[in-house]
């Protein structure tokens, strides 16, 4: 599908939306939460952890932290963990060159069984904190599993809990926390 296409289908799921603040967030963001609070527990003294907030309201957390504490991001590649729902396809989304080579690392790594792992540039009209520290020169990706249904779900108040068993978002947690990258989880 044409990346035009998804970014348009993308910008009509968020129009939909209505964004108000009040998803519970169980697939976006809480999994890529579990999922980085898993990896922290199981990471190298060289790898860092970073949480950042208001990705639907323009990027606004990764905005404030690049633009405040950039020097938490020297000689640091950036995993954006986002929307790691339990069916769909895995996707490692890059920006740039320097993102795809991530990616292929990445890949071996984190290629779940049987689901299939998509290797993609971000999508016009997407957004993901990677892309903020992509502007600043940093190298970043996103890694996300994910369907339609998924993103019908997302944003909305039936982004909860219910049918999530959370094993992708565990899962690429212990995979992540195994590597020994110079890198930060967001």
């Amino acid at each position: 599908m044409p990346s035009s296409v998804l970014g348009l289908a993308a910008g009509f799921l968020l129009g939909r939306a209505r964004l108000r603040g009040d998803s519970p967030g169980a697939r976006d963001n809480g999994s890529g939460l579990l999922a980085a609070l898993t990896a922290a527990a199981g990471q190298s003294p060289a790898t860092g952890v970073i949480i950042t907030s208001a990705e639907e309201f323009g990027l606004l957390g990764a905005r404030a932290l690049v633009a405040g504490r950039p020097e938490l991001f020297r000689g640091c590649e950036i995993i954006n963990l986002d929307t790691l729902d339990d069916q769909g396809d895995q996707y490692i989304v890059h920006h740039d060159a320097a993102g795809a080579s991530l990616g292929e690392r990445l890949a071996q790594v984190l290629a779940l069984d049987a689901v299939p792992l998509v290797k993609r540039q971000l999508p016009a009209g997407i957004l993901a904190d990677s892309v903020v520290f992509v502007r600043a020169g940093l190298i970043a990706v996103t890694v996300a599993r994910l369907d339609w249904s998924t993103l019908r779900r997302i944003h909305t108040a039936k982004d909860n809990a219910e049918g999530l068993a959370f094993t992708t978002a565990e899962e690429i947690g212990r995979r992540l926390g195994r590597i020994d990258l110079p890198t930060a989880a967001a």
